[in-house]
């Protein structure tokens, strides 16, 4: 009896295991698609503000998030092109990416990062910059 209550709790926290596995790959690959996202979105923004092509700038703006021409100059300071070490967190609809990480004292992780949010299914930058 005790050999067979053994194997069932063996199985079932095995089966738990399986499933919080399975749980946080799908997590995981959702969180892919949607970096994959941001980054492209990334791109096009700092190919616009690269050439200074302020129209296309505006249309990767959030909708309530219009900006003046010193918001866009700003943002061409810190919205330089990813690297293949750079970071994007994500938490809910909200997304920072810091194209150049740096680590303070070798270890503390750091860097500029510049805000984006999700609207629609589609990502915008908010013209939020947050400077380290």
């Amino acid at each position: 009896m005790l050999i067979i209550r053994t194997r069932v709790i063996w199985i079932v926290a095995s089966m738990g295991f399986l499933a919080c596995g399975g749980l946080y790959l799908m997590e995981s690959s959702r969180d892919d698609a949607i970096m994959g996202k941001i980054r492209i979105r990334y791109g096009r923004m700092a190919v616009a503000l690269a050439s200074g092509d302020t129209a296309a700038a505006g249309a990767l703006t959030a909708p309530h998030s219009r900006l003046s021409p010193s918001d866009f100059q700003r943002l061409r300071t810190f919205a330089t092109t990813l690297r293949e070490d750079s970071v994007i967190h994500l938490s809910g609809s909200t997304a920072r990416v810091c194209p150049s990480p740096v680590r303070h004292w070798g270890f503390i992780p750091g860097g500029d990062t510049v805000e984006m949010i999700e609207v629609g299914g589609e990502w915008f930058f908010t013209g939020r910059v947050h400077i380290d």
